[in-house]
C-alpha cells in the first residue's frame, strides 16, 4: 500500500494494513491524512524517535486494550459533582512531603497542532475536578484507571454538547471525540476517549516519565510520584481558571434544577479569555509569541492560508516541516477565533480570509 503526499511516497506494510485501518476509522481521526499528521507530529526529528512515548508510542500500542462490550450508562455523571463552593474544598490538594512533582515535557514548545478548542481545555480541566471530587482523596486522583475513571464524565458531557449542537446549529464538539450515542468501548480499535484524554488532559512519557498534554503544559495540573503510584491534583492556576465560570458548563449544570432557554455566549466566557491571555503570556511565552505573530502577520496583509503559510515558514516556533507549520498554524488559529481575536471570512466555497477583531488588534 502506498500513500502519497506532495513528492513523499510512504511503503506500509502489508501486516499493518488491519491496524492502521481500525485506527484511522475507530479513532478521533478524520481521514488518513489527519492519522498520519498525528503520528508525524509525535516523531522527534532530533532523536529519531517518538517524543511523546507514552501510552500511545507505535502502531501496536496506538490499538486500544479496553474490552467493554457492554453499553457504558454515562448519564448524569457530569452533572452530578457540579463545581460549587463545598466541592470546591474537595479539589485543593494536600501535598506531602514525599511526594516527586514530574517534570513538564517539551515545556518551551507552542501547543500542539491538533489542540483546537480552549473550550476542551477547559472541559478536561472541569473533568479532572469533578473526576476527584468522586474518586479522589485529598485534593488528587490516580493515574492508574483514570480512563475507566474520566470516561463517564467525558460521554456525558460531549452527549451534552451534541445535543447543544443539533437544536442550536452551533459547533461546540469540535474538539472532542466523535462517537455516537450507544458508543461500546473498543475491543480492537484505538479508543477515541484515550486519544482525548492524551491530547487534553495529561499522558506520562515511558521514556523518561515527563508529562504531556494541555493541562500539564498550560500549568493547571501537576503529576506526583508516590512510591510506585503517580497522582494528579490541580495547581494553583488550574483552581483560578476553573472558578471562572463557563457558559456551556453552567447551562449543563443548571438545566436539569432550572429548565431555561440556552443563550449562546460563545464556548469561552470574556473573563476566561482575559485570564488565558495573561496567563499563557506569563507561563508559556512561546505560544503568546506565536499567537501576536499570526495576528501581526494577518494585520501585515498575510490573510489567506497561502500567504500566512509562508509568513510562518522562518519560524521555528511553528517548526520546521511544511505540514507540521500548517497543522500548527490550523490549530492556533482555531484558538484565536474561538478567543475572538480573529475573524475567518468566507470567500468562496474553498477560499477564506483571515480579519482581526478590535481586541485582536489591542493585543498588538
Amino acid at each position: 500500500m502506498l500513500i502519497r503526499t506532495m513528492k513523499a511516497i510512504v511503503e506500509i506494510k502489508k501486516d499493518n494494513y488491519q491496524l492502521i485501518a481500525k485506527a484511522i476509522n475507530g479513532g478521533n481521526f478524520a481521514d488518513a491524512n489527519e492519522f498520519l499528521n498525528y503520528l508525524i507530529e509525535l516523531y522527534d526529528k532530533d532523536s529519531n524517535s517518538f517524543s511523546d512515548q507514552n501510552d500511545i508510542p507505535g502502531i501496536n500500542d496506538l490499538i486500544s486494550k479496553h474490552n467493554n462490550n457492554k453499553e457504558i450508562d454515562y448519564r448524569g455523571h457530569f452533572t452530578k459533582s457540579a463545581i460549587n463552593k463545598s466541592n470546591l474544598e474537595k479539589i485543593i490538594p494536600k501535598i506531602p512531603n514525599n511526594y516527586n512533582l514530574q517534570k513538564i515535557w517539551d515545556s518551551q514548545s507552542i501547543l500542539s497542532g491538533q489542540v483546537n478548542r480552549y473550550f476542551a481545555i477547559k472541559s478536561a480541566l472541569s473533568i479532572a475536578a469533578r473526576s476527584i471530587i468522586t474518586n479522589g482523596s485529598d485534593g488528587f486522583i490516580q493515574h492508574d484507571n483514570y480512563l475507566n475513571i474520566a470516561k463517564p464524565l467525558i460521554l456525558d458531557l460531549i452527549s451534552e454538547i451534541q445535543d447543544i449542537d443539533l437544536v442550536e446549529k452551533t459547533k461546540y464538539s469540535i474538539g472532542f471525540p466523535r462517537i455516537n450515542r450507544s458508543y461500546l468501548g473498543y475491543k480492537t480499535q484505538i479508543d477515541p476517549i484515550q486519544l482525548f484524554i492524551n491530547k487534553y488532559f495529561w499522558t506520562i512519557r515511558r521514556v523518561d516519565k515527563q508529562v504531556g498534554g494541555s493541562l500539564a503544559k498550560l500549568n493547571f495540573i501537576n503529576v506526583y510520584k508516590d512510591q510506585d503510584q503517580y497522582k494528579i491534583c490541580l495547581t494553583k492556576e488550574g483552581l483560578d481558571f476553573l472558578k471562572i465560570s463557563n457558559p456551556i458548563h453552567q447551562y449543563i449544570d443548571l438545566k436539569k434544577d432550572y429548565p431555561h432557554t440556552f443563550m449562546d455566549h460563545g464556548s469561552i466566557s470574556g473573563l476566561e479569555v482575559k485570564f488565558l491571555i495573561k496567563h499563557i503570556k506569563k507561563i508559556l511565552p512561546n505560544e503568546y509569541k506565536a499567537m501576536t505573530h499570526i495576528l501581526k502577520s494577518i494585520n501585515d496583509g498575510n490573510n489567506n492560508p497561502e500567504k500566512l503559510s509562508k509568513s510562518l515558514m522562518d519560524n521555528s516556533l511553528f517548526g520546521s516541516k511544511k505540514k507540521i507549520i500548517e497543522l500548527n498554524r490550523n490549530g492556533l488559529l482555531a484558538r484565536l477565533v474561538e478567543i475572538r481575536l480573529v475573524e475567518k471570512e468566507k470567500i468562496n466555497k474553498t477560499k477564506v480570509k483571515y480579519l482581526l477583531t478590535d481586541s485582536g488588534v489591542k493585543l498588538l
